[in-house]
């Protein structure tokens, strides 16, 4: 019995030394090998990517990327007009060929399928080949004191905008000649249960969820990629630090090079190790990520505290 125990414990190890050079192996290949594909000829030459929440955070940083670097022509979609006005200008200065159009839309204020197609129908005339779905609600805090019209706000933007578009895009998309791409934005929060953050990591997990099951049903025409960083320095987290925090500049280059060959990515090493552990972890208990989140939230959620409340005093 003993000797059985041994060699079923060396053939697991076996395995799992496996994966892990396998995993290993994707990673070095990926990050120092793979170059991505050329956008113009993938997805069409002149053609327009749309970008939701692109007037700051990861959205700005992913439209100056698409404009400047990939010479992508751009809509950019947000709901603060005075904003919109200057990220446009400040993406034509970073590329002055490409060609620019911003359109106002509050995913809050609306919730019904023809106000999304709207988008669409009066962008019609537009060659669009892509879109990211970046524009996303958070406020960490207990369930307990979550407002109703907060959690109502991240549910009509996270998951009903999200959704919605990614839908009226894969039918708009499934006409087009050449390939098409959506990249869904979610987040290292969807990866586990988030004691804390329990409404936005729901909404992140059902990013994930939705954004693989679209890309292999619709695979023969559409690259779907699912962008899941962990911590990035922008207003959503308060502009944390750390060693654990990368810049909003990281992202753009890891989608792009990412895209049409993975199904979901993160932009860092750090990052993807996270992804790749937590996984096993749940498998042996579901309640130590828990343990290990519940704490971290709690302390996030105090210095987001803190923070309002200087905001506050400043504003009084």
């Amino acid at each position: 019995m003993f000797c059985c125990l041994n060699q079923v414990a060396y053939f697991v190890g076996l395995f799992v030394i496996g994966l892990v050079a396998m995993k290993f192996g994707f990673y070095v290949q990926r990050n120092f090998f793979r170059k991505g594909y050329d956008v113009h000829e993938r997805y069409g030459k002149d053609s327009w990517i749309l970008i939701t929440g692109a007037t700051a955070g990861i959205g700005l940083a992913l439209t100056k990327y698409s404009a400047k670097v990939k010479g992508l022509n751009v809509i950019l979609l947000g709901r603060n007009q005075e904003k919109l006005e200057a990220s446009e200008k400040e993406v034509k200065a970073s590329n002055p060929k490409i060609k620019t159009k911003t359109y106002k839309f509050d995913f809050t204020k609306n919730s019904g399928y023809k106000s999304y197609l709207k988008i669409s129908e009066d962008l019609k005339d537009l060659d669009i080949s892509m879109i990211i779905n970046c524009a996303g609600i958070e406020d960490m805090r207990p369930i307990l004191t979550l407002e109703e019209e907060v959690m109502e706000n991240i549910t009509l933007t996270n998951v009903n905008g999200l959704s919605l578009l990614t839908l009226i895009f894969a039918k708009r998309f499934a006409k087009r000649d050449q390939r098409s791409a959506i990249i869904n934005v979610s987040s290292h929060a969807g990866y586990a249960p988030l004691p804390g953050n329990a409404q936005y990591g729901a909404t992140k997990a059902f990013i994930r969820s939705l954004t693989k099951a679209v890309g292999y049903e619709l695979r023969d025409k559409l690259d779907m990629l699912c962008f899941s960083p962990g911590y990035v320095c922008t207003g959503l987290c308060y502009y944390r630090k750390g060693f654990e925090v990368v810049s909003p500049d990281d992202c753009g280059p890891c989608i792009f090079r990412d895209l049409g060959y993975d199904t979901e990515n993160q932009p860092s090493t750090l990052h993807e190790f996270i992804a790749f552990i937590v996984p096993p972890i749940l498998l042996v208990n579901e309640n130590i990520p828990n343990l290990i989140l519940e704490p971290l939230t709690k302390d996030e959620f105090k210095r987001m505290e803190e923070i309002r409340s200087k905001e506050n005093k400043k504003d009084s």
